[in-house]
């Protein structure tokens, strides 16, 4: 866990220097420190047995994104809808993929695949609460996202203006029914992939609940 803290410390304290851009060496290398270090490998082999390891890259990772949303231009938030849980199983897959990678290179290239749907400019939270007492919190603009694209569908015949609405969670639970995803009404981390990505989320992947 000391690991995680210095690596958000570091990566914190580096965001606000003003050179950050350029701060690595004359090839282009810098240190990593915390549990940035470890290998895919070793970080695949003990994510299973191991929540230690989980919530020390979590934490890890969610430093590395804050930094990036600091340095990045036209960046509020680089994990739009993204929760913690959700964005480790990115940093895992990534491993699973390219195993002679480090955490701290998997992140790096998970932050890259976010930059097209981040929040570029500050946006207000909404809360949503759904029927079961589960709720989730995303950012206005990305609400609006989900508006738009259900309406792409047909499912959502209201106003694009990112205000939740019973319309609005009708056509979420009428796009879940139709893609054998749970039927929560709520634009849960399972849904939001399926709905922006066009494809399953994996199983494996949690999320929903509380996130922000």
């Amino acid at each position: 866990m000391l690991g995680a803290a210095m690596a958000v410390l570091g990566l914190a304290t580096l965001a606000l220097d003003p050179n950050w851009a350029n701060a690595v060496d004359s090839t282009g290398r810098y240190a990593v420190r915390g549990i940035g270090q470890t290998s895919c490998s070793q970080f695949l082999r003990t994510l299973p047995s191991s929540p230690t390891m989980a919530q020390g890259v979590a934490n890890w990772l969610a430093g590395y994104l804050s930094a990036m949303n600091r340095y990045e231009r036209d960046t509020y938030d680089i994990a739009a809808w993204h929760d913690d849980l959700y964005l480790l199983e990115l940093v895992r897959r990534t491993c699973a993929r390219r195993p002679s990678l480090d955490v701290a290179a998997a992140a790096a290239e998970v932050g890259r695949s976010l930059q097209p749907s981040r929040v570029d400019a500050f946006s207000p939270m909404q809360s949503i609460a759904g029927s079961n007492g589960q709720s989730v919190r995303l950012y206005t603009v990305v609400i609006r996202r989900i508006q738009t694209a259900l309406a792409g569908q047909s499912l959502y015949t209201g106003p694009v203006d990112g205000a939740v609405s019973a319309r609005l969670l009708d056509a979420i639970g009428q796009f879940q029914r139709a893609h054998g995803l749970p039927v929560t009404g709520l634009p849960d981390q399972q849904t939001l992939f399926q709905l922006f990505n066009g494809a399953p989320a994996d199983p494996a992947v949690p999320g929903d609940a509380e996130s922000r």
